[in-house]
């Protein structure tokens, strides 16, 4: 037997079709909120970390361009009894344990006065005393399980359309950071962690 649909709708089915569009506009709405409130929740509650970084040059969109991001983490060399078995000539070999099957590993960083990376470990005990004491955590990405593939928040930044010049000029990633070592990427800056300005470099090369 064939089901039978109603070819003839009620008021009240067409009425509440009609606030179909409208809750998945108020559901968007809602979603996009909650996301900037998480974000700015996330900037008050955190600390600036820099990371030098090693662009790779901007390649155009259709609405903007972008760079694609490297980072300078410091990361130790791995201990003489995490080599046991591999090849030490090599240490992008090196896979311990922990980074197998993991989108997110919790790393340990150091930074000097200016709150630059100056060394990043997997296991705080391979820290000295006096490093652990100031150490602060930093999730990194695992896309590939492999130690040298490892990253902050993101590998790429967005910028608007003709600032490719000034973006160039991007020596650090300006990091926030909050307590539980959850990074977001805020800006790039100079070698003297300085702002780029590239919104006032942009006005000015459009004159």
């Amino acid at each position: 037997m064939q089901p039978q649909f109603d070819k003839n709708p009620s008021k009240t089915q067409l009425g509440l079709i009609s606030w179909i569009p409208l809750v998945l506009a108020l559901t968007a709405i809602a979603v996009f909120v909650t996301m900037i409130i998480n974000n700015e929740r996330h900037l008050a509650n955190s600390e600036p970390m820099y990371i030098q970084l090693q662009p790779v040059d901007p390649r155009s969109l259709i609405q903007g361009d972008y760079m694609t991001l490297g980072y300078e983490l410091y990361l130790s060399a791995p201990n003489e009894a995490d080599t046991d078995n591999i090849n030490t000539q090599n240490t992008s070999d090196w896979q311990p344990d922990l980074l197998k099957a993991r989108g997110d590993i919790k790393a340990w960083v150091v930074l000097d006065p200016q709150r630059k990376v100056t060394k990043t470990v997997l296991n705080k005990g391979e820290l000295t005393p006096a490093e652990a004491a100031n150490a602060r955590p930093l999730v990194l990405k695992n896309p590939n399980q492999y130690r040298e593939a490892l990253y902050p928040a993101a590998n790429s930044f967005m910028f608007a359309e003709g600032l490719a010049d000034c973006y160039q000029r991007a020596r650090y990633a300006l990091f926030k950071v909050n307590a539980k070592g959850q990074p977001m990427l805020a800006d790039l800056v100079d070698e003297n962690l300085r702002d780029l300005q590239c919104e006032a470099y942009g006005q000015t090369s459009t004159n």
